[in-house]
């Protein structure tokens, strides 16, 4: 099989004036292509061996001889194993400029409708229908095989159970297999015309009840509008569904999506009428968002702004614990303050009482008492305090001076209804 030989060539971009690098290949112009699909027409065997020695070859799979495959490349976009890359050719053989939105697009959508929907989203996965269906539509590969194989950017599934044709290599699709209730497409100049064509027709034949179709701008035609496109399964028929009015010009167009069951629109990133982005090649700025309306919230909802939101969500609450413990620590703190102050109103009132008790022994006893004892007495109340009836005690000893250890003894307990003072 012939591997694509490129020859780097440079065109003028237009309008902002940039000099970009696009592949040319000769092999893949449409004549050199014709030219190998007829070789193949009449070398059936001889491809079919080709196609068997590739590592990723999958004999459930109609391949079609106006398609190549290689190793790592293909230009048959219902192929698609994985780290196989499609490469997209005009007719004079040049490659079509890469643009990376439409891989981000779908992972985003792919993560949005994950939340909304759980794993009845399918991101990039083969879908198989019945023969019937494909011969019956003239969907066949240039050889004449029914090709009822297809592989859409996103569906969504009526239940969370995988696609059956995944399950068992050598089941074959049936009739009652499940049908996606959802399917959505975004874009390419190769593959326009086949979505908005034979496939829009194969999805209305299945029973697909709402099929998106998403145009980042010249896709369709030179110069087509960036928008979205929603049919909706009318009585068997697709019938293509217009957006709601809108409130502003501003705003970005809306359908309502039955599988949603509420508003859905692309919104377009804020940041790509930037200078820094407007430089860029198209393909290259930020790609819009994919957004579903939800009402209990009352807000646009996607994959990206949700986390957003939870990781304000998260900013905040760790921002009020913070606080909260900033709050606790300042309320420990005047507690201990409070009962610091305490400690010390209490210790000067013990030690003005000291002083009055001192000063009243000094008064009614200091000429009764041996300099020894009423030393040894203010030492033990200025450890321990004076007893709480110093006064009756003072009154007493100065009576009977022999009576001065009493002076010494603590207070008796409550309950204990003998004499404070015992004489020695």
């Amino acid at each position: 099989m012939a591997t694509a030989i490129r020859e780097r060539e440079r065109i003028q971009a237009t309008p902002n004036g940039l000099v970009r690098d696009r592949y040319a290949d000769p092999t893949m112009t449409r004549a050199a292509r014709e030219k190998r699909i007829a070789w193949r027409l009449d070398h059936l065997d001889e491809w079919q061996r080709d196609l068997e020695n590739l590592a990723h070859y999958d004999p459930r799979y109609a391949y079609d001889v106006a398609h190549e495959y290689d190793h790592d490349w293909t230009t048959d976009p219902d192929y698609g194993p994985r780290a196989i890359d499609l490469l997209e050719f005009d007719e004079d053989g040049v490659q079509h400029r890469e643009d990376t939105r439409p891989q981000a697009i779908e992972l985003h959508m792919r993560d949005t409708l994950q939340d909304r929907f759980g794993h009845r989203v399918v991101y990039q996965n083969r879908y198989g229908f019945v023969e019937e269906i494909a011969e019956n539509l003239g969907l066949l590969t240039r050889q004449g095989r029914p090709s009822n194989t297809i592989k859409p950017d996103l569906m969504v599934m009526p239940s969370e159970e995988e696609l059956l044709s995944d399950q068992d290599p050598d089941r074959r699709p049936r009739p009652d297999d499940p049908v996606p209730e959802l399917v959505l497409e975004i874009l390419s100049e190769s593959t326009a015309a086949r979505d908005l064509g034979d496939k829009r027709l194969l999805y209305e034949a299945l029973g697909v009840h709402e099929y998106l179709v998403y145009d980042l701008g010249g896709k369709r035609r030179p110069g087509s509008p960036r928008s979205l496109l929603l049919y909706r399964l009318e009585g068997g028929i697709y019938r293509q569904m217009a957006p709601e009015p809108k409130r502003s010009s501003s705003d970005p167009d809306r359908h309502w999506s039955d599988v949603f069951g509420t508003y859905i629109r692309f919104l377009p990133d804020v940041r790509e009428n930037a200078e820094e982005f407007r430089k860029l090649p198209e393909g290259n700025r930020p790609p819009p968002r994919f957004q579903w309306w939800d009402t209990a919230e009352s807000r646009w909802r996607d994959h990206e702004t949700d986390a957003e939101i939870e990781r304000d969500r998260v900013v905040q609450e760790r921002d009020r614990i913070v606080q909260e413990r900033d709050r606790v620590v300042q309320e420990n703190d005047r507690i201990a303050q409070e009962r610091d102050q305490a400690v010390q109103e209490r210790d000067r009132l013990a030690q003005e009482r000291t002083s009055m008790a001192i000063d009243l022994l000094r008064a009614h006893l200091g000429s009764e008492l041996a300099t020894a004892h009423r030393n040894r007495i203010e030492a033990v109340w200025h450890r321990d305090g004076p007893p709480t009836d110093v006064v009756d005690r003072i009154l007493q000893v100065r009576s009977t001076p022999d009576a001065w250890q009493s002076l010494l003894l603590p207070d008796k307990p409550d309950n204990d209804t003998g004499s404070a003072v015992t004489n020695t």
